[in-house]
């Protein structure tokens, strides 16, 4: 049986090579490459992440903005100065290789602790030894972050997940959210910019705790999820916002609106 299996596996590879060395061959040579960012390329120690602490970024009141670049990306970071290291606080982008988040080591959803876990995760974001992922905050009221590509592309897809604090959050509560109960959500939206102009979104659920999902699944997203964006089609911007359950009257979301994401993928076009 297994020689079989075998066979079959040469007979389908050989196919493979006899139809690809036909007229068709050229086509297959000029197909645009997937370009890729995935933070590997951006130096970090182990066990860290990234804050311009050294407030080396123009500098407006006590916000100091500057770019990083990944791949084909370049992305904007803020570093809020409030007077202690402990209580920076992280607007826009950065990047982190910590994967130091357990629910077992801090529920304390007021301390230092808490904070640090804005830029940890529970599950490795790849298997090189960098193991560098983004970290994105979009802030709550006005709910939108955008990337913008310097061209038109086509967008492929995207790794995301939840970090630290949005877990903990979203099964404690803390300071500012309550904690998820039968009904609740939490989706992170990516709409597909062109001029402008939406052409397309995908919504990811990053907690499910509405009616049908059984109680052991009830539970914020902890591990990689793959999101296909191809159906957005050509872009020349990504911008993400949130949907929650858990947000005022006037709209402003409780849940700590952070998302981890890796492999941003994209093709070029032209």
């Amino acid at each position: 049986m297994l020689n079989k299996k075998i066979s079959l596996y040469l007979i389908l590879a050989l196919s493979l090579g006899i139809f690809s060395c036909n007229d068709d061959d050229d086509a297959f040579e000029t197909l645009p490459p997937i370009l890729s960012s995935d933070f590997q390329d951006l130096e970090l120690e182990t066990n860290t992440f990234f804050m311009d602490t050294a407030m080396t970024g123009n500098q407006s009141g006590n916000l100091f903005t500057s770019e990083f670049t990944t791949g084909e990306v370049t992305l904007t970071h803020t570093y809020e100065n409030v007077g202690a290291p402990s209580k920076a606080q992280l607007n826009n982008f950065t990047y982190s290789n910590r994967t130091d988040f357990s629910e077992n080591v801090n529920t304390d959803t007021t301390g230092f602790g808490y904070n640090v876990f804005e830029y940890s995760m529970v599950t490795p974001a790849n298997t090189s030894e960098a193991n560098n992922y983004g970290i994105a905050y979009v802030d709550p009221v006005e709910n939108k972050l955008r990337i913008t590509f310097d061209k038109t592309v086509r967008a492929w897809n995207v790794q995301v997940s939840n970090v630290g604090t949005a877990i903990l959050a979203i099964e404690n509560g803390d300071s500012n959210a309550r904690a998820f109960e039968e009904g609740d959500f939490f989706d992170l939206v990516i709409t597909g910019i062109l001029n402008d102009e939406i052409v397309g979104e995908r919504s990811i659920r990053l907690a499910d705790y509405t009616e049908g999902i059984f109680e052991p699944y009830r539970q914020p997203l902890k591990s990689w999820e793959n999101v296909d964006l191809s159906l957005l089609n050509e872009v020349d911007a990504l911008e993400f916002s949130f949907v929650s359950s858990d947000s005022t009257a006037e709209g402003v979301i409780n849940t700590p609106t952070y998302f981890a994401f890796d492999n941003l993928n994209i093709v070029q076009i032209d």
